[in-house]
């Protein structure tokens, strides 16, 4: 699945990323997106699992949404 990233956020020391696939998937909204876990092997090769924890994906979106508030405001 090919995506989109949104953004990159830090939470509990750990890199989730906020994506979207380029072409919805069905029943999928155009304002829906996924979180992933972004790991970085010992190569530099970053890799993505997808999240399904519901506290840490709220969490995540609870914070880019921060973030997009302090943008809209300056």
């Amino acid at each position: 699945m090919k995506c989109n990233k949104c953004n990159q956020i830090v939470y509990k020391s750990k890199i989730y990323a906020i994506l979207q696939p380029v072409e919805l998937l069905d029943g999928m909204d155009e304002d829906e997106a996924f979180v992933f876990k972004v790991e970085t092997d010992e190569e530099g090769q970053n890799s993505y699992t997808i999240v399904t924890d519901d506290e840490i994906v709220d969490e995540v979106f609870s914070r880019y949404n921060h973030l997009l508030e302090e943008e809209l405001n300056q």
